[in-house]
């Protein structure tokens, strides 16, 4: 697998399109992480944007809402919705539909961790109730996007928020 991990330029469009999106109230945004990869997911030539936002005023860890969008001139139109995934995000090189199968880690919330495929279905999109579900991923290649350890970036100041940049960088 290729790891990827998340662009480290602001992307205050972005920022300003998901802060509206998720309604998340303005006191909240600086407590707001997102993460973002450019990634051809249709094979195209033309990126996609997967993005996810961690809101540390929840909780802490890995996972939050994601994002599949298509950028035209500033404006964002969402391809899919995951309601929550955990990082990192596998694209796949197996393509079904003619979209990269998408692979994520799957907390059990007291059950045993799985991994979700999402298989691209005509018309549909990435359909929840379309998945595989298996307890490890074998033999996959392609690459594994938003990549970065989201617990050591909260430690140590390498993330961007709703708001502003805080980095280090």
């Amino acid at each position: 697998l290729v790891i990827q991990y998340a662009e480290e330029e602001e992307f205050p469009e972005l920022a300003d399109f998901l802060a509206s999106y998720y309604q998340i109230p303005e006191e909240y945004q600086t407590e707001t992480r997102y993460y973002y990869n450019y990634i051809d997911l249709n094979d195209d030539g033309t990126d996609e944007i997967f993005t996810v936002i961690i809101k540390d005023y929840e909780r802490n860890d890995e996972s939050g809402p994601a994002l599949i969008l298509q950028e035209n001139e500033g404006t964002f139109s969402v391809l899919e919705d995951f309601g929550e995934i955990m990082t990192p995000v596998t694209i796949s090189d197996d393509v079904i539909n003619g979209w990269h199968d998408i692979i994520f880690q799957v907390d059990g919330k007291g059950l045993e961790t799985s991994y979700q495929i999402c298989h691209y279905v005509a018309d549909r999109g990435y359909q929840t109730e379309d998945n595989e579900w298996v307890d490890e991923p074998v033999h996959v290649s392609g690459s594994r996007i938003l990549s970065n350890n989201l617990i050591d970036d909260m430690d140590q100041g390498r993330y961007m928020t709703l708001s502003r940049n805080i980095s280090d960088n």
